[in-house]
Order: C-alpha cells, then sequence, then structure tokens
C-alpha cells in the first residue's frame, strides 16, 4: 500500500511571471501533477475514457512561504492525510532543491472526490473511491504525518 510519493521537476519559463517568479496558480498544478503521477506509479489514472470516474476538487489551500523562480528544481512530496468512502485528502511540500539544503517554498492541502457522471441528472454524483484504489492506497501512519506536519505546518 502506497502513502507518499515525490516528484522532481524543473520550473519552466511560461510558469513565471515577469520578474521569474512562480506563479501562484501553478503550485495546484505542480500538485495535481504530483498527484496524477503518484496514481501512475500504482498503474491507475485520474482519468478513464468511459468517465466511470472523475475527480472534482472539493477543497484546495496553499500557502506561499519563498519565491520559486524559473530554472530552479522542485520536489514535490504528496503525503495521503485521510481517505473517506468517497475522498482522499492529500498534503504536499513543495522545496526548491539546492546544492546546500531544500528550501520550502509552498504547502498545500487538497480533497478531491470520486465522482461519476449521471446522464439522467445531467450532473456529477459522488461515489465510492474504486476497489483498485482502496486496494493500493492508505493514510500515512500518524509517524510520517506527525514528523510531516511538523516540518512544514499544517495547512488550514
Amino acid at each position: 500500500m502506497a502513502f507518499e510519493f515525490k516528484l522532481r521537476r524543473l520550473v519552466e519559463f511560461h510558469e513565471t511571471d515577469s520578474a521569474g517568479v512562480v506563479h501562484f496558480s501553478n503550485f495546484f498544478r505542480y500538485c495535481e501533477i504530483t498527484e496524477a503521477a503518484f496514481l501512475r506509479s500504482l498503474g491507475l489514472t485520474l482519468h478513464r475514457a468511459d468517465h466511470a470516474w472523475v475527480w472534482p476538487r472539493i477543497d484546495a489551500q496553499c500557502s506561499f512561504l519563498k519565491p520559486a523562480r524559473f530554472g530552479d528544481e522542485l520536489e514535490i512530496h504528496l503525503l495521503v492525510v485521510r481517505k473517506s468512502e468517497k475522498t482522499i485528502e492529500y498534503m504536499y511540500a513543495i522545496h526548491v532543491l539546492g546544492a546546500a539544503a531544500a528550501t520550502l517554498v509552498a504547502q498545500a492541502r487538497i480533497v478531491v472526490a470520486c465522482a461519476s457522471w449521471s446522464e439522467s441528472a445531467q450532473s456529477l454524483k459522488a461515489r465510492p473511491l474504486p476497489p483498485e484504489l482502496n486496494e493500493l492506497v492508505e493514510e500515512a501512519p500518524q509517524d510520517v504525518l506527525g514528523s510531516s506536519l511538523r516540518r512544514v505546518g499544517r495547512v488550514g
């Protein structure tokens, strides 16, 4: 069972503003990219062609602590904080990797719900998490969560 994942990537020019600093909206994109990579690493996907499930974001928060700039190497650390019948809560710590040490630049919390499209209602309807996801994803143990929350501070 998996509860954490780390992804490294470079800050691209198009992700920055005129000062060369990452635009705040991109931190949410980094989180979503990391979530998709986490699920892919388990043989799962965010998107199914048959629309058996979709993952609307029902709560999202991000605290920006320091700027990240064009060319910086980022490490995005995902932890599964909570898993319920129909939702998953992720916590993210985003660091700029430096020669001497990593610098925490942002922390985020995102709650996703599992839903499927209802043709009759022409809307999304919450549904239980897919069994294959339930079998592979678990909540991070309290000792891991505790040390991570102390290290980056609790968002929210």
